[in-house]
């Protein structure tokens, strides 16, 4: 019994141990965000190994989390194409002043809150302004601009987290440029794409799309593992919506807080783990978060500035 108790204490130091070097480690990466300007946003989401909201900035990671900002010490790239996942996140972008990384970084992965990053694919050829990951899949989506060494021009998807790349046909799709692009979270071959002419989706991988809201400007979505939420704009005034995949149920609308006239939802994010906590961008720098489904939101960035908890 004696030799049981010594054995569980020094498992239990040990571990303590562990966990107090962790917080350490993490404490010296981040680091409390002055009281300065956040613009240039380029996309959010709830990483499944934090409890914070990330935002991908011109000038690296900022994070929400628990009322407080915090930003990164270092890897303050400019990240385009955020994508939050399970893991961590996807992003690609262009590596910051005085780094060794080549510009534009491809597509880059963190497991680690950016501290280390991955070259997943394309690393000093391609810069992906728009890009959707499964957060639960290996699904990815790029949209490339300008051909690279690998793939060409269009939407190319890959099934096996970057290791091989398929165009998408994007049958069904209007001519008119995308807004917003998003995945499912689960299932690989389901993603949707935002335009001035209404929301389409996709269930074979980009091959062929249909309209799944009316006719209208969807400024940005998120695919949640059963229904889509997605914004509008329609006489100068935003909408958040919500409709079931199966779409057999109707919409409903979310209430939301009323925006400037001249402003419009740029980026919406549910947390995976607790579809209750949402939060959405816009194109003003203004970020609204609520933990009850829309009942009560909270605006913790005001034109770029941190708003008072």
């Amino acid at each position: 019994m004696r030799k049981l108790t010594y054995m569980l204490a020094i498992t239990t130091t040990l571990l303590s141990a562990c966990s107090s070097g962790e917080e350490g480690k993490e404490k010296a990466f981040l680091t409390p965000l002055k009281d300065e300007k956040i613009d240039h946003i380029h996309g959010a989401g709830y990483p499944g190994n934090d409890e914070g909201l990330y935002i991908a900035t011109h000038h690296g990671v900022k994070i929400y989390r628990n009322g407080k900002w915090y930003e990164t010490i270092e890897n303050n790239h400019d990240y385009m194409g955020f994508q939050a996942t399970k893991e961590g996140f996807y992003s690609s972008g262009h590596p910051e002043e005085g780094s060794n990384l080549k510009n534009p970084l491809g597509l880059v992965k963190s497991t680690d809150k950016g501290e280390k990053l991955k070259k997943v694919a394309f690393y000093g050829e391609s810069d992906f302004h728009y890009l959707a990951t499964g957060y639960n899949s290996p699904a990815i989506y790029v949209v490339n601009s300008q051909p690279n060494s690998k793939i060409g021009q269009g939407l190319y998807f890959s099934e096996d987290k970057g290791e091989t790349w398929n165009l998408s046909q994007l049958n069904g799709m209007p001519q008119t440029p995308a807004n917003s692009i998003a995945a499912h979270p689960e299932e690989v071959g389901t993603i949707g794409i935002a335009t001035q002419q209404g929301l389409y989706l996709s269930k074979d991988k980009g091959n062929n799309f249909k309209l799944f809201s009316q006719v209208q400007n969807v400024t940005a979505l998120s695919i949640n593992k059963e229904s889509v939420i997605y914004s509008t704009l329609s006489n100068q005034k935003s909408a958040l919506i919500s409709k079931p995949l199966n779409g057999k149920e109707a919409e409903e609308e979310i209430a939301i807080p009323s925006l400037d006239k001249d402003d419009t939802i740029l980026f919406i994010n549910v947390n995976p783990f607790n579809p209750s906590k949402m939060s959405f961008i816009t194109k003003g720098n203004d970020i609204y978060l609520t933990e009850n489904g829309g009942r009560k939101w909270n605006k913790t960035l005001e034109d770029g500035k941190m708003t008072k908890s």
